[in-house]
C-alpha cells in the first residue's frame, strides 16, 4: 500500500500501468476528491458510461450490504473486460472501511 500526496497526483496519473487496482481518494475538499476520483476512473481505460462496465454504489448501500462491494469486485462483466466499482460519499463508513480492508488483504 502507497500513499500518493496531492501534489503527486498528476505524475502518478501519467505512471502505465496504474500500479494498483484499488484506490481510496478522500480528503477534506469533497470537490477535490471528487474530481481526483473521476480524474484515476478516467485513466483506467474503462469506458465510463457503459453500465456493464461501471458500477457506482453510495456508501450507505455498502455499509447496509456488507458482502456488497465484495460481490462486485468479484463479478464478471457481461461482455468481459474490467470492470469499475466506485463508491461515493464513504466519509465516515464503518461498512465500507470493512469491505475495503478485506478486499486489501485479498
Amino acid at each position: 500500500m502507497a500513499e500518493v500526496k496531492s501534489h503527486e497526483f498528476d505524475g502518478f496519473l501519467k505512471r502505465k500501468p496504474l500500479p494498483a487496482r484499488l484506490f481510496l481518494v478522500y480528503g477534506p475538499d469533497r470537490g477535490l476528491v471528487s474530481e481526483r476520483a473521476a480524474a484515476l476512473a478516467a485513466v483506467t481505460g474503462i469506458d465510463l458510461k457503459d453500465a456493464f462496465s461501471v458500477v457506482k454504489l453510495d456508501a450507505g448501500d455498502v455499509g447496509n450490504q456488507p458482502g456488497r462491494l465484495i460481490d462486485e469486485m468479484n463479478a464478471i462483466g457481461l461482455f468481459g473486460g474490467d470492470r469499475l466499482v466506485w463508491i461515493r460519499n464513504a466519509g465516515s463508513e464503518k461498512g465500507v472501511s470493512d469491505a475495503l480492508d478485506v478486499l486489501a488483504r485479498a
